[in-house]
C-alpha cells in the first residue's frame, strides 16, 4: 500500500514539474520575443522602451475610459413613471452599444 502511494505522488510530481516548466519555457519565450521586437523597434526607428510603455499605457488608458463613459451613457435616469420611457431607455441604449452606432 505504501509503495503504490509512493509511485503515485512521484508521478503526480513529475507531472507537476513538467508542467512547471512547460509555462516557464512559454514565459521566457514570450520575454525574449518582447525584448527582441523592443530592441529592434529601438534601432531601427529610434522609438525607445518607454515610449512604446507610453503608448501601450495610452491605449488601456483609452479602453478604461470607452468603459466608463459607455457605462455612464447605458444607465437610466430615477425618474422613469412609466413602461413608454423604460422602453425608450432600452432601446436607446441598445443602440448605443450596437457596431452601427457611429453612423447615427
Amino acid at each position: 500500500m505504501d509503495g503504490a502511494l509512493v509511485v503515485a505522488a512521484l508521478i503526480v510530481s513529475v507531472l507537476l514539474l513538467m508542467a512547471l516548466m512547460s509555462i516557464l519555457k512559454t514565459t521566457f519565450k514570450t520575454a525574449f520575443l518582447i525584448a527582441v521586437v523592443v530592441f529592434a523597434t529601438q534601432i531601427l526607428t529610434g522609438i525607445g522602451p518607454g515610449q512604446i510603455l507610453q503608448q501601450i499605457l495610452r491605449w488601456f488608458g483609452g479602453i478604461g475610459e470607452w468603459l466608463s463613459t459607455w457605462g455612464n451613457r447605458a444607465k437610466p435616469s430615477t425618474d422613469l413613471p412609466t413602461p413608454r420611457q423604460t422602453l425608450d431607455w432600452l432601446w436607446s441604449a441598445l443602440l448605443m452599444s450596437s457596431p452601427y452606432s457611429h453612423f447615427r
